[in-house]
C-alpha cells in the first residue's frame, strides 16, 4: 500500500513540475492563485446561499473555469519553456498575475452582494489592478 502512495505522490509532483516549473517565484505565485480561487468558489456558495440561489450545476460550471485556468497557466508556462519570447520566463509571471487581480475582484464582489462593507481603498486598489491587467 505505501508502494502506491509513493508511486501516486511521485507522479502527482512530476505532472505539476511538468505542466508549472518549479521556479520558486511561480510556486508561491501559484499558491496564492489557488489559494484565491478557493476562497472564491467559498465565499460564491455562501453568497449564492444567502440569497437563495445555489446551483449546483452553477458550482460545477465554476470548478471547470478555475480548472480551466490551471491550463492558461500551463500553457503560458509551456510557451516560456520554448524560448519563444526571447528566453525570458516572463509570460507565466503576467498570466498568474492577472488571474490573481480577476480572483481578488471576484471575491470583493461576492463579499458585497452579502451585504458587506470593503474599505474604499481596498475596492480602488483592487479596481485598479484588475483594470491594468485588462489593458
Amino acid at each position: 500500500m505505501t508502494k502506491i502512495l509513493t508511486v501516486l505522490i511521485t507522479l502527482i509532483t512530476a505532472t505539476f513540475t511538468f505542466m508549472f516549473g518549479c521556479d520558486e517565484l511561480i510556486l508561491n505565485l501559484l499558491y496564492i492563485l489557488m489559494f484565491l480561487m478557493l476562497t472564491d468558489i467559498i465565499t460564491g456558495m455562501i453568497s449564492a446561499a444567502n440569497n437563495c440561489v445555489f446551483k449546483w450545476s452553477m458550482l460545477r460550471i465554476g470548478l471547470f473555469k478555475k480548472v480551466s485556468t490551471l491550463f492558461i497557466v500551463a500553457v503560458a508556462y509551456q510557451i516560456d519553456k520554448t524560448g519563444f519570447l526571447a528566453g525570458t520566463m516572463v509570460l507565466q509571471k503576467l498570466v498568474i498575475s492577472a488571474f490573481i487581480g480577476y480572483e481578488c475582484v471576484s471575491i470583493l464582489n461576492h463579499i458585497e452582494i452579502q451585504g458587506i462593507p470593503i474599505p474604499l481603498i481596498l475596492k480602488q486598489a483592487v479596481t485598479k489592478l484588475a483594470k491594468g491587467k485588462r489593458q
